[in-house]
C-alpha cells in the first residue's frame, strides 16, 4: 500500500476507484442511529491533502472494522480504494463539489508523515468578500474561516429563535482584523457557550482573538454577518496556535492606546440593553430641572407630547461603532463591472478619529 502513487484530491476522478490518497482530518463529528442516540450510525470528516485542497468524507460505523481508532481529528492517513460521488448538499461545508465515502473495500492506514497544516486554516480577508446585490440576502453562504480581535461584544441573550426553529443561547460580537475592516459574529448553542464560558473566567483579558472555522456567512444591512455551521464549525479563543498568536502580535503591535481604551473584548459589553440605558442606568428628571444639570450625562423624561415641531429633524443616523453622528459623502471608485471608467458613489463618512478610516455603517439614534 505505501508503494501506490498517491492522487492529490484536485485530480480525483469519478470514473476512478482504484487509487491512493494522503490526508489529514480536519473536522469529524458522528451521526447517531436513528433509534439509539447513543449509538453511531456514521462519522462525517472533512479531509485535507498536502495541497491544502478539501473535501467531505464519510464512512458508516460498520464499514470501520479494523481503523475506527484511527478516526480522530488532526490523524493522518493513506487510504486506498475509497468511492467518490458527487456532493449534493444544499449546505456544503469546503468548495469542492465532490465527497467521499469510506466503502468496504476501503483500505485505511496511518501515515507517520504530516499532510498538510495542522488546523487548515483558509482565512478570508473581510474586504475579500463583497456583498452581491442579486443575492437572497436571507441566504447564508459557506464555508468560510475568519480570524480578528474582538472590539466590541454585544449583551448575549439566553434564549432566541434561530432559523432551525429552536431556542438557543445566542451571542454577538464585532471581529476586526489587521487592515481595521470589521464583521459581526453571531453564535449559537454549544457555540455561544463557548464564548460565555471564556469570557466568565477572563474578565480582565481585553486582548482576545477569536477564529471561526467552518462558518457561513451573509450580508445585513451592508455589513457582513459570520455564523456557526451546525455543528461543523470550529470555534477557538486564545488559543496557542500559531495562527492565533502571530495574529494577536501583530494587532497589537499596530493599536495605539487611544483606539485601545475603545475596545471592550468580550467582556463589559458598550451596547447595552433597553432594560440598561433607559430604565437602570439612567435618572429621571423633570423638564424644569434641566437646567441645573452641569455636566454630560444622559437623563429620562417623562412628558406628554403637546405637538412636533415638523421642521427640525428628531433622530439622526448614529456610527454603529461609536454612536456620533455620521454624515454622506460622494467618492468616485473604479466601476465594479470591470468596465473602464469611473462612478460616483455616495458612502457614510464618520469623523472620529476611532472610525475615520475605516467602512463605516449607521443606525436612527
Amino acid at each position: 500500500m505505501e508503494q501506490a502513487a498517491v492522487t492529490l484530491l484536485n485530480n480525483v476522478d469519478l470514473n476512478v476507484d482504484d487509487y491512493t490518497i494522503r490526508i489529514r482530518i480536519v473536522r469529524l463529528w458522528t451521526r447517531p442511529t436513528f433509534n439509539n442516540p447513543r449509538k453511531i450510525y456514521c462519522y462525517d470528516m472533512i479531509f485535507m491533502d498536502q495541497e491544502g485542497t478539501k473535501m467531505q468524507a464519510f464512512v458508516l460505523q460498520k464499514n470501520t472494522t479494523g481503523y475506527e481508532h484511527l478516526l480522530k481529528e488532526n490523524q493522518c492517513l493513506t487510504i486506498r480504494n475509497p468511492s467518490m460521488g458527487e456532493n449534493r448538499q444544499k449546505v456544503k461545508y469546503v468548495h469542492t463539489s465532490f465527497k467521499i465515502n469510506l466503502n468496504p473495500n476501503t483500505t485505511v492506514q496511518e501515515c507517520n508523515e504530516p499532510v498538510g497544516a495542522e488546523w487548515g486554516f483558509d482565512f478570508s480577508p473581510f474586504d475579500s468578500i463583497v456583498d452581491d446585490p442579486q443575492d437572497d440576502s436571507k441566504s447564508f453562504k459557506s464555508p468560510i474561516d475568519v480570524i480578528g480581535f474582538v472590539v466590541k461584544c454585544l449583551p448575549s441573550d439566553d434564549k432566541s429563535d434561530n432559523n432551525n426553529g429552536k431556542d438557543e443561547k445566542k451571542t454577538t460580537f464585532i471581529l476586526e482584523d489587521l487592515q481595521h475592516h470589521q464583521i459581526y459574529v453571531t453564535l449559537w448553542g454549544c457555540y455561544a457557550d463557548q464564548i460565555l464560558d471564556f469570557e466568565k473566567n477572563n474578565k480582565d483579558e481585553k486582548n482576545v482573538v477569536v477564529v471561526v472555522q467552518f462558518g457561513k456567512y451573509r450580508f445585513w444591512g451592508g455589513n457582513m454577518y459570520v455564523s456557526n455551521l451546525y455543528n461543523v464549525t470550529r470555534v477557538l479563543i486564545n488559543s496557542e496556535v500559531k495562527e492565533i498568536m502571530d495574529f494577536k502580535k501583530r494587532f497589537i503591535e499596530r493599536l495605539s492606546p487611544e483606539i485601545s481604551s475603545s475596545y471592550s473584548g468580550l467582556s463589559s459589553p458598550v451596547v447595552k440593553t433597553v432594560t440598561e440605558e433607559f430604565l437602570s442606568d439612567l435618572t429621571f428628571y423633570p423638564i424644569g430641572s434641566l437646567n441645573s444639570i452641569d455636566t454630560t450625562r444622559f437623563v429620562v423624561i417623562v412628558g406628554t407630547i403637546k405637538s412636533f415641531a415638523s421642521n427640525n429633524e428628531w433622530f439622526y443616523n448614529a456610527c454603529t461603532t461609536c454612536n456620533k453622528k455620521v454624515s454622506t459623502t460622494t467618492v468616485v471608485k473604479q466601476k465594479q463591472d470591470g468596465t473602464d471608467g469611473v462612478e460616483e458613489v455616495t458612502v457614510l463618512e464618520c469623523k472620529t478619529d476611532v472610525c475615520n478610516t475605516k467602512n463605516v455603517s449607521s443606525v436612527p439614534r
